[in-house]
């Protein structure tokens, strides 16, 4: 782990709410169900005998047959749009979900993995904000990071040194800070508002984020399934931060079966 980043071990959901009241509005949280986890988005998540060009060509390809194919259910032409629609629904992209309200990030972390110790990331206001429209997310994954970067930034920061842009811009370039920046996307889906969502976008979907991570939350594999189940009497579960049939059935599996006959998938 990054010595940077203050690790919090809570022993009860109560304790977890005391642990997270302190952070002001603005703070982002991910959960994740093993707390080795890297944050890392998915298009960076290399399987095994792949290659980082192998990896960047499956994203580039995944991603055309995507906007082929899902035009059918959702007729939108802007990439970042469409990038937002496949993170949701489980598309590789550099895209990785975060959220606003750390009890939705808890159930995330708690939901799965009954083996493993979970965490909730905290990620601070360091990174730029943009909105969706400012995001031209079709250069990241179609050519080269760099004169992608460039034309991004370029409307960003142009007004701060009109008469040496081009000096400029190869400044930034070279901070770390720029590598990853926060997008704030529309309601294209129930989902991101139902799971209060933001992203951040990474130039680089290689290099896992530790810059502005202030602290991370252990959440012990022996609280998993009371927190789980305790979130869920307090409404956060599948019916509600995924809205429509599949959350619905998810979430009556965990009252009907899971809860009632066997404990499900926590025993």
């Amino acid at each position: 782990m990054d010595d940077r980043i203050l690790e919090i071990k809570i022993s009860s959901l109560a304790d977890y709410v005391s642990a997270t009241a302190i952070f002001e509005r603005g703070a982002g949280f991910r959960g994740v169900p093993d707390s080795e986890f890297l944050l890392l988005p998915t298009a960076g998540r290399l399987k095994p005998g792949y290659s980082r060009p192998g990896a960047l060509w499956l994203e580039r390809s995944m991603f055309v047959s995507f906007k082929q194919y899902a035009y059918a259910f959702e007729k939108t032409e802007k990439y970042i749009d469409l990038a937002i629609l496949g993170q949701h629904y489980g598309l590789p992209t550099r895209l990785m979900d975060w959220t606003v309200s750390p009890l939705v990030a808890l159930f995330f972390a708690v939901r799965s993995h009954p083996d493993r110790d979970a965490a909730v990331y905290v990620l601070d206001e360091g990174h730029e904000s943009y909105a969706r429209d400012e995001i031209p997310y079709a250069d990241f994954i179609m050519n080269e990071s760099k004169p992608a970067m460039r034309e991004f930034l370029k409307s960003k920061f142009y007004r701060k040194k009109e008469n040496d842009l081009e000096a400029y811009l190869q400044f930034i370039l070279h901070r770390e800070e720029f590598s990853v920046v926060r997008a704030f996307p529309k309601n294209i889906s129930p989902r991101i508002s139902a799971q209060s969502s933001f992203f951040t976008l990474h130039i680089d979907p290689f290099t896992p984020l530790t810059e502005h991570i202030s602290k991370k939350i252990i959440i012990s594999k022996k609280l998993k399934k009371e927190i789980f189940f305790a979130l869920e009497k307090n409404g956060i579960h599948e019916f509600t931060l995924f809205p429509g049939l599949e959350g619905l059935c998810g979430w009556l599996k965990t009252v009907y079966y899971d809860q009632c006959l066997t404990g499900g998938q926590f025993d």
